[in-house]
């Protein structure tokens, strides 16, 4: 779940004839993890603080001049009201965000129930000696991902793999997509989806995404795995 709604922090101080009012705009990342939905509701629960404040402070029976600057103070400040539409709008983007957040969490917790804490924590793209073969999937110039091909390993199932693999790309939207430490992992990249399938002698597993930066990442990904592999050997 990625929820984007747009955050603008209001910085307000009162002023003569009213609140001063000057705009300091955050976006957020392109796909927030559960953290960056945190700090995106702080924002918006400080700016709704800040509106009502503003809306309760009184307002001068006259403007007067900054006693540092000598400048006249604006007369053109926003009302009570204003002030109080614009404190719920924060509060409702606030509670988006929050929402999102427990979104993702809840999402890993799922996919990661009943996997080790070995498998939860490594990759296992890491394991680049078990790897068979490497190819890109879809068009050379038009790539939809990239499948990887496992040795099948005694006593891991197809099903145990692809819950193992649903709780990396979980956790990867939980992170909002930057897990440094895995920055070899085919999964890290937005809008995967990975399927496991079983062969002789082996587990098929396809990353695609119909996203095409994306998907240019995951097959980058995936080959400099078979590389990592030959150079191992």
């Amino acid at each position: 779940m990625h929820l984007r709604p747009a955050t603008v922090l209001f910085f307000i101080s009162a002023a003569a004839c009213g609140g001063a009012t000057t705009q300091a705009q955050q976006q957020p990342a392109e796909h927030p993890s559960a953290a960056q939905h945190d700090a995106l509701a702080q924002q918006d629960e400080a700016a709704a603080h800040e509106h009502l404040r503003a809306a309760d402070t009184p307002r001068p029976a006259k403007c007067a001049k900054d006693p540092k600057t000598g400048a006249w103070w604006s007369c053109w400040s926003p009302t009570s009201a204003s002030n109080r539409a614009d404190a719920e709008e924060h509060l409702r983007m606030a509670r988006a965000h929050r929402e999102a957040s427990q979104a993702l969490r809840d999402a890993e917790a799922k996919a990661c129930e009943g996997v080790s804490d070995e498998d939860r924590d490594l990759s296992p793209f890491a394991h680049v000696e078990d790897i068979q073969h490497v190819e890109q999937l879809g068009s050379s110039a038009h790539p939809d991902g990239a499948r990887v091909v496992f040795n099948k390993m005694p006593g891991l199932s197809r099903a145990m793999l692809q819950k193992i693999i649903d709780c990396h790309v979980a956790r990867a939207d939980a992170m909002g997509h930057q897990v440094p430490e895995e920055s070899y992992c085919p999964l890290v990249p937005p809008n995967v989806k990975a399927v496991v399938t079983e062969a002789p002698g082996g587990f098929i597993v396809d990353v695609t995404t119909d996203d095409a930066k994306a998907a240019k990442e995951v097959v980058r990904r995936a080959f400099s795995l078979k590389i990592a592999d030959v150079a191992k050997r």
